[in-house]
């Protein structure tokens, strides 16, 4: 989907406790599930931001679980980066979500907010 700012967005899928794990534990009654992201810049290059951060999951009583906020850079997810015009950046992006809960809807939020309901 685009956004308005030209660029393209994709969540693939949303897993929970996602592998490889993280290298800390979660919080207490949380485990860590992601999404598998795609970000593609439009015509312009995007600086770095509009990844991880622009990212959350929707539980289904409408609480928004952001993302995670840390990157390990060997677990597989977006670490950010310049993108230049028409490039793309797939990875993964990382949540603390309520054990045995799924979330509603994986959600996009920059120039655009863009919602994709997690299927059951």
């Amino acid at each position: 989907m685009a956004t308005l700012a030209g660029n393209k967005v994709t969540a693939y899928s949303w897993t929970p406790s996602p592998s490889p794990n993280r290298p800390i534990a979660p919080p207490a009654g949380k485990v860590w599930s992601s999404v598998d992201a795609k970000l593609c810049a439009g015509a312009s290059p995007i600086d770095g931001t509009g990844f991880g951060f622009d990212w959350s999951v929707q539980m289904a009583n409408s609480t928004v679980v952001e993302w995670d906020g840390r990157t390990y850079g060997n677990t597989g997810e977006i670490i950010g980066r310049q993108l230049g015009p028409n490039e793309c950046e797939r990875g993964l992006v990382f949540f603390a979500t309520p054990r045995g809960r799924r979330p509603q809807y994986v959600v996009f939020s920059s120039s655009s907010v863009i919602k994709w309901r997690v299927p059951k």
